[in-house]
């Protein structure tokens, strides 16, 4: 019943967040000049109001798992540690 739907619904944002997460590495090696820290979606933008400006759109991306592609959002080492001490 309820569980079973709470499950996958919690599932489904751990597993996207864990992909996100693996994505950082890659991007990290593909854009090595911006070291990029933090990769987010698009809904984390929405959620997080004016903090948002500290973000920088890559565009949209294939996510494993997922069916249609997200856009994708990150930042990079200086700032995260900032926003780190900030939360």
């Amino acid at each position: 019943g309820s569980y079973r739907l709470n499950y996958t619904a919690i599932g489904d944002v751990v597993n996207t967040a864990s992909r996100l997460e693996g994505l950082t590495k890659v991007f990290s090696e593909t854009y090595s000049e911006t070291k990029v820290s933090c990769v987010v979606s698009k809904v984390i933008i929405d959620a997080i109001g004016p903090m948002h400006r500290h973000f920088s759109a890559m565009g949209e991306h294939d996510v494993r798992g997922k069916k249609q592609r997200l856009d994708i959002f990150y930042t990079n080492e200086r700032i995260y540690s900032t926003l780190q001490k900030v939360a």
